[in-house]
């Protein structure tokens, strides 16, 4: 049933040609395999094998990913957007995917200097911040309502001292599952790590802190957690 699951969540997350979702799974990837040769580390034969065996099916996997037509192109397709962006304007800039990102990520950073602690204190400022940007064209004005940053979106709306609480939150309740005494800590301090490490690298280019999905989900998860 497991595998099953697992597949069909797997082609899910394929059909959403989400580059954000796949980096962050990447994320989680490196970090099971880190849990994986952490949990088998001694000097013995037996182990060296089976870690060296994880690590170099993990670099097969991810080699056979990339030949992959259509994940190569999407992975690589904006390439040239990226390497530009530290080289031009705000308003030079593509308004490609990526670039579009940057440019909502530029009209937010004056309002964060200006009102730092608190930010605008509106949890729809994100709408205002991009209405007002003088780097997007009006037809992305009215197409986006988010700034695709969780974290920016949270110092925008409740500055410095919102991004404290949220981030606080998160770490109370990871900081709680070190203090478990179960014969499952271990497989929950990784569910946990694991979660947490998704949903803070998926935030950096979607904003689901602010997000209704997103707010079900990290109540959920960290609920069930706490």
């Amino acid at each position: 049933f497991l595998i099953i699951i697992s597949i069909i969540n797997l082609l899910l997350v394929y059909m959403t040609f989400s580059r954000s979702t796949w980096l962050a799974l990447c994320c989680v990837f490196m970090l099971s395999i880190f849990y994986v040769f952490f949990r088998s580390i001694s000097f013995n034969m037996r182990s060296f094998i089976k870690v060296m065996g994880v690590l170099l099916s993990s670099v097969l996997l991810i080699y056979s990913l990339l030949q992959v037509p259509q994940i190569n192109s999407r992975i690589f397709e904006e390439h040239e957007v990226i390497a530009g962006i530290l080289e031009k304007e705000p308003d030079e800039i593509a308004s490609s995917s990526v670039g579009l990102r940057v440019k909502f990520w530029y009209s937010s950073f004056d309002w964060i200097k200006e009102y730092p602690i608190l930010g605008l204190g509106d949890r729809n400022a994100r709408a205002f911040v991009i209405q007002k940007s003088p780097y997007l064209t009006q037809v992305v004005k009215d197409e986006f309502q988010h700034l695709h940053n969780g974290y920016i979106e949270i110092l925008i709306s409740y500055g410095l001292l919102g991004l404290f609480v949220v981030l606080g939150i998160f770490f109370m309740v990871f900081k709680n599952v070190f203090m478990l005494k179960s014969i499952y800590r271990n497989y929950i301090i990784w569910g946990t790590t694991a979660f947490i490490l998704y949903y803070f690298v998926i935030n950096i280019f979607e904003s689901f802190f602010m997000f209704k999905t997103g707010e079900y989900i990290q109540t959920i998860f960290l609920g069930c957690i706490y």
